[in-house]
């Protein structure tokens, strides 16, 4: 919107008000558009548009004008509607200067010391602070710093005592870290010099020829900056665990809803949007959100009744995920490529994050490389991996989905660094995914079919679309949870077990108060046991095709037991020459059924051993019901 004209004034400054002025100065600093470029006027008769406060740095609670955003906290009047001559006001806790409110006459006292060429008098243009415009001898508030080449520490901690003053810098993964627009980032050292010259002054003290002592001005010695930044503790400087763009459900039924920090759940909510969430919603409300969420995924063919249910789990698992420490990780399944797999996780996260997720690679085979991923992950609202084609198994996976938090060691250092992955949502994707023993419990298998029509609604990968549904989408889903946790979280009895106790008390019971199906109910117990039955009925065949009739007789098949190594098979592709054509096609039916339990081609002898060691403990019936298969 174009600024409105500077109205006449009979103050000091030729036609200029006060409001006008600090229009041109907020123009001139760059603080009347959001990070976007855009301008808003939230009252075009009394001239009122929303700024960025200079002092946006001091606002403890809300420090969203410091990522280039506006809120509705800090405005600034251009005109005389209002009866007076234009103004500045700053509702923000900590836009203070010694206990006084800021007004528009430190706004332009502040520009002009910072060079903003205000026009007041016949030298205007100049772009220097007369003695007029420069701050009053007021005492500025912030602390004085001795510089001191032997006290380190003591400036150290006297730096970090000064920082508290910084709404904008948090803890953060143990090092200090700043909030930039596109998030927080581990502040530099460059940025941390010139953040220690803002809240605090420093100065150095020297005698002169009449043994005086004299205090001068000092630079922040870069010493300092570097104990700062590698300090053991930020003692008064707050822990940040993550930052959340939509209100926040915690685990006790709490719904943030208020921008700012959160000192309980260490969470800072920067809303990018408004959300409207009804503070008691009732059944009725629930299950009018429930519909118009299933509406986004009508034209899905879902195998079964439980797909809408396990769906709508993963809606609500990415809308309220930091109200349980642990989520199961949720898989869409498909016999074959193009049922709409990718889709149902692209429509899921686009509603409530409004943006299209990160699809990663296929499953990491390597358990080191899996843990150097650990604090990548961490970071990451969702992890995805998309077009999962092997069996999913990993140790370092399975361990951080149930337990939250894992230690890795830091790359390049003989220390261990604690990741945080209670903020992670997970998902995979694939065409008849197999997942391993300990993966099974961890996962929530949905399974569609190809689609009848491919027409849609909409579009799967429209970012615009998800920006406009957004904000209803997300306040659908805390509905749901909220009506729930309202009605008393009433918990259905005689379900089955899940092993994350939180998330099932919360997501799945609201799901079945709401009258849908479990959407654990048919979670795969072991996916792999087809391939193990088939590999046991292949060892067991030809181990006793070396014996005689006599032995097989003697032994019994109910009793029969044979010892086999690894290094008993011969992996040679050649028919070998004890072998008769029967014997060949046992010993290779053994290796390709090892290689199906294995997930891949058996090459060698340390391949069938780790087959094998997926075969402990399991017993199977024979196929002529005469005994069973035991491998111990």
């Amino acid at each position: 919107a174009p600024m409105t004209e500077p109205s006449a004034s009979r103050g000091p400054t030729p036609n200029q008000t006060t409001g006008s002025l600090i229009m041109l100065a907020m123009q001139h600093f760059g603080l009347l558009t959001d990070r976007n470029g855009r301008q808003h006027c939230i009252d075009r008769t009394a001239g009122k548009w929303l700024c960025r406060c200079p002092w946006a740095d001091q606002h403890r609670s809300d420090p969203r004008q410091t990522m280039g955003l506006l809120d509705n906290s800090t405005v600034i009047y251009d005109s005389t509607a209002n009866g007076d001559d234009g103004g500045f006001d700053c509702k923000h806790d900590g836009c203070r200067d010694n206990g006084r409110k800021r007004d528009a006459a430190d706004v332009l006292r502040w520009a002009r010391f910072k060079g903003c060429p205000l026009p007041d008098r016949a030298s205007f243009g100049s772009g220097e602070a007369s003695e007029q415009s420069k701050p009053s001898g007021k005492p500025s508030g912030k602390p004085k710093i001795a510089v001191r080449q032997a006290d380190i520490a003591g400036m150290r901690d006297a730096a970090i005592a000064a920082l508290r003053s910084r709404a904008d810098i948090y803890v953060r993964d143990w090092e200090l870290v700043d909030l930039t627009p596109n998030g927080s980032r581990a502040i530099p050292a460059d940025h941390l010099m010139a953040v220690l010259s803002e809240v605090a002054t420093w100065v150095s003290y020297s005698r002169n020829e009449a043994d005086q002592l004299v205090e001068k001005p000092a630079k922040v010695p870069r010493d300092v900056v570097g104990a700062v930044l590698k300090a053991a503790s930020w003692p008064g400087i707050a822990e940040l665990k993550s930052i959340v763009r939509h209100p926040i459900l915690l685990g006790d039924g709490r719904l943030i809803t208020a921008p700012g920090y959160d000192a309980e759940s260490k969470l800072l909510f920067i809303p990018d949007e408004a959300f409207s969430i009804p503070a008691k919603p009732t059944r009725d409300e629930a299950l009018a959100a429930k519909d118009r969420l299933l509406r986004y995924v009508r034209n899905t063919n879902f195998c079964d009744s439980r797909g809408p249910s396990s769906w709508l789990a993963f809606v609500l698992t990415l809308a309220a995920r930091h109200a349980f420490p642990t989520a199961p990780l949720f898989g869409f399944d498909a016999a074959l490529a193009g049922a709409g797999k990718t889709s149902l996780v692209k429509i899921a996260y686009g509603l409530i994050h409004g943006d299209l997720p990160q699809l990663g690679a296929p499953v990491v085979k390597d358990d080191a490389e899996a843990e150097k991923r650990l604090p990548m992950w961490g970071k990451q609202a969702l992890v995805c991996w998309d077009n999962v084609k092997e069996i999913f198994a990993s140790p370092v996976v399975d361990g951080a989905i149930t337990a939250g938090k894992q230690n890795v060691r830091c790359l390049g250092r003989n220390e261990g660094l604690l990741v945080d992955l209670t903020g992670t949502c997970w998902a995979m994707t694939g065409n008849n995914l197999a997942v391993g023993d300990d993966a099974a419990s961890r996962c929530i298998i949905t399974r569609i079919q190809a689609p009848t029509t491919r027409r849609y609604d909409f579009a799967v990968d429209d970012v615009a679309f998800y920006r406009a549904q957004r904000s209803l989408a997300v306040a659908d889903a805390l509905t749901m949870l909220r009506a729930f946790i309202v009605a008393g979280m009433p918990q259905k009895e005689d379900v089955p077990y899940c092993r994350f106790v939180e998330w099932s008390r919360l997501v799945r019971q609201t799901l079945l108060w709401l009258g849908l199906d479990d959407p654990v109910g048919g979670e795969i117990v072991d996916t792999n046991l087809e391939a193990k039955a088939a590999a046991l009925r292949a060892i067991a065949q030809w181990q006793m095709s070396k014996l005689t009739e006599e032995e097989r007789q003697a032994r019994g098949l109910d009793a029969y037991e044979c010892c086999f190594y690894a290094g008993d098979l011969d992996m040679s592709f050649l028919k070998l020459r004890s072998e008769d054509d029967e014997a060949y096609r046992l010993r290779r039916a053994v290796a390709d059924a090892l290689g199906a339990v294995y997930g891949r081609k058996i090459a060698n002898t340390i391949h069938v051993g780790y087959a094998l060691g997926k075969l402990r403990d399991v017993r199977l019936p024979l196929t002529n019901g005469q005994g069973h298969v035991v491998f111990s």
